[in-house]
């Protein structure tokens, strides 16, 4: 690595360094994170198409996309591989057969092998990804971390460095990332987390909602919520005071 890459590791440092002191707001996104855990078959599918469209996509459309293959109902693969990839491209968020093969994999073992998506005892989260990846397809590091993120919130094993996460390590867009560079770049983010005492999901998650000037994920992660639990204000966590935008 090149010594203008080193000096971006430092960057991330005090980027995290400076989440690690907003404990209140790093409370309020675990209250809500480990709420929002998925408990059923049916909302773990919902973290595999919330995923599989995100990929490339803006979050407006990535919400839209959901919204639409996840009124579909459950199982997916009932439908039949050509209805399903119909309704994949009908979402219009593009790159509809990589989008197909991931939701068609990951809701067939769902439903059919469960025990192939879920982590075993003692597997690292990093293996289970290794797992998760050689049994679903289109999804790479980015997204299948996103999808472990979504499960082990408070983790400090992986987290999903996309497109945003690569610019914190002063990546352009369109860089070409090796699974090497990114399990390097991930390694320092993990590392720098455990050291600080934050999970490595959540701080992500709070650099990309201050680059938006929010303070919660909710202007997008609603759609993963309950409805009867959200109606009844199951996830209304307490909201940290005002202390001023995070220079991100």
């Amino acid at each position: 690595m090149t010594g203008k890459f080193r000096v971006q590791w430092k960057r991330v440092e005090n980027l995290l360094g400076a989440i690690a002191k907003r404990k209140a707001l790093l409370k309020s996104y675990e209250d809500y994170w480990l709420k929002l855990r998925p408990d059923t078959s049916e909302r773990y599918m919902d973290c595999w198409v919330f995923s599989a469209m995100s990929y490339l996509n803006t979050w407006q459309n990535n919400v839209s996309a959901y919204r639409h293959l996840k009124s579909l109902g459950y199982p997916l693969h009932r439908l039949g591989q050509q209805t399903l990839l119909d309704e994949v491209k009908k979402s219009g968020c593009g790159i509809y057969q990589r989008r197909f093969d991931s939701i068609w994999d990951a809701d067939q073992l769902i439903w059919h092998n469960p025990g192939q998506m879920y982590q075993k005892p003692n597997e690292s989260l990093p293996a289970f990804r290794a797992r998760l990846r050689a049994n679903v397809r289109g999804l790479g590091m980015a997204k299948i971390s996103f999808v472990i993120e979504m499960l082990y919130p408070t983790s400090q094993e992986v987290v999903c460095l996309d497109r945003h996460g690569l610019r914190a390590y002063g990546l352009s867009d369109g860089a070409s990332v090796t699974q090497s560079l990114y399990e390097d770049l991930e390694a320092h983010w993990c590392s720098t987390c455990k050291d600080l005492n934050i999970a490595a999901p959540l701080a992500r998650h709070i650099m990309w909602d201050q680059l938006r000037k929010k303070w919660s994920t909710r202007y997008w992660s609603y759609i993963l919520e309950d409805p009867a639990r959200a109606n009844e204000g199951y996830y209304n966590v307490h909201q940290p005071r005002y202390n001023g935008l995070l220079k991100v």
